[in-house]
């Protein structure tokens, strides 16, 4: 957007005012690796906020401020992960129970005593409040138990179609086979979300997910019913067992990349929109400590032609190209005054322009450009003459020429000019 021939670039957000810078009855026994452990401790009588404020397993009643009670089921002395995790879905057959439309995903669905998922909703409340931990457990026809661990899970509200934000990093022995979904919305038969424009992979395949472009890529949907499979005879099918989220341990939330000396991910806190995983600079050779990255770029391999709910949400991978997010960027700069610095690197020569002032409107305000304060470095001021503009996608085209879509027409989102620069 910059220059032409630029192989990476990143955007370096700081704050300018700091400086420069229940019992169930049966256990289900799926060899060895228990989706609900059977307890005998007593309930509790009072709703909760999370599984590790008790020791007891099975549905227990949740709730939040300004939001409905809830029941939810916690898993405690879990044979590999402990104590403190609750289910967000749990298969005990490879029926299509799950080819259900987005109201039904959205609160939840099923039997706690045989399969059902807790709902998209439910989970948000959940995760948005606290750092939380994803597990996804799989079994296969043979019977082996496999699972995948991430350390970050954070999906969008509704608005954001309930998006894939965040999956931290990958441990695990079943592989990571979510990873390319992240940065995209759930989709059922009713409220399309993936990226595939020829088909609604949610009818494809007869269940909801968070679905890439390709519908039938391994690992892009575990809600499938096998009979909607095309499967060689040698295969062994592979059932999803449960998926738990547990309070995240051991990394503390920051407000500001200031309250650290650390640099790389770290878990951020933005008031009214919940913990995410972002990336801070510290100790930069020229701009100093106290920097939060909101865009990075270091290949091609990542598509950043992406629609207005994912420029909202944010999408990508921390440790290579992503975008933090545009709802996150506004929150940040419109309750305190921040600058701005751009980094270039044009065929391993290295450029920068460093603004004063930054600050993005409202989602309302079409995240308009909304302040860009004076520009120092050595690349081209390419944003001054773009304050004041409303930022365009390619299914939200907001700049002010009438005879194209500069979005479309320069395969990414942006603040535009007439001139499409």
């Amino acid at each position: 957007m910059f220059t032409a021939g630029a192989l990476g670039f990143c955007f370096l957000l700081a704050n300018s005012a700091i400086g420069a810078e229940g019992d169930l009855s049966g256990e289900l026994d799926f060899n060895g690796a228990p989706a609900i452990i059977s307890s005998k401790i007593v309930k509790p009588a009072g709703a909760i906020q999370s599984c590790l404020e008790t020791s007891y397993a099975g549905p227990v009643l949740f709730k939040f401020d300004n939001y409905k009670g809830f029941y939810a089921v916690c898993v405690q002395r879990h044979h590999l992960f402990g104590d403190g995790w609750v289910t967000v879905q749990q298969r005990v057959d490879g029926m299509g129970l799950f080819y259900k439309n987005w109201q039904n995903y959205r609160e939840g669905f099923g039997s706690f005593d045989g399969s059902f998922w807790m709902g998209l909703e439910h989970v948000y409340q959940i995760t948005s409040r606290t750092p939380h931990e994803l597990i996804v457990e799989l079994i296969d026809g043979d019977g082996e138990y496999s699972y995948a661990r991430y350390s970050h899970f954070v999906i969008g509200d509704e608005l954001e179609k309930y998006a894939l934000v965040t999956l931290g990093n990958y441990s695990g022995n079943a592989g990571d086979y979510l990873s390319v979904n992240q940065g995209f919305g759930f989709s059922t038969f009713d409220d399309d979300n993936d990226t595939n424009g020829r088909k609604n992979c949610a009818v494809l395949l007869k269940a909801a997910w968070w679905y890439n472009a390709k519908c039938a890529e391994r690992g892009s949907n575990l809600n499938v019913s096998f009979s909607s499979l095309k499967m060689a005879a040698s295969t062994v099918p592979v059932l999803l067992l449960a998926i738990l989220v547990g309070a995240a341990s051991g990394r503390d939330v920051i407000t500001s990349c200031n309250e650290t000396s650390s640099s790389g991910q770290v878990l951020l806190r933005i008031d009214g929109l919940g913990t995410f995983e972002a990336v801070c600079v510290q100790r930069h050779r020229l701009f100093g400590d106290g920097w939060l990255v909101i865009q990075q770029r270091v290949d091609q391999s990542e598509d950043f032609y992406r629609n207005w709910a994912h420029y909202r949400a944010g999408f990508g991978r921390l440790d290579k190209n992503f975008w933090m997010g545009l709802e996150r960027v506004h929150r940040l700069t419109s309750a305190e005054p921040h600058e701005l610095a751009v980094e270039i690197d044009v065929f391993g020569e290295y450029k920068y322009a460093r603004y004063s002032s930054f600050a993005v409107g409202s989602e309302a305000e079409k995240y308009v450009l909304k302040e860009v304060g004076n520009y120092s470095g050595t690349a081209k001021d390419a944003l001054t003459v773009q304050r004041g503009r409303a930022f365009s996608t390619f299914d939200e085209d907001n700049d002010l020429d009438e005879n194209k879509n500069c979005a479309i027409r320069m395969a990414g989102g942006w603040w535009f000019v007439n001139s499409c620069s």
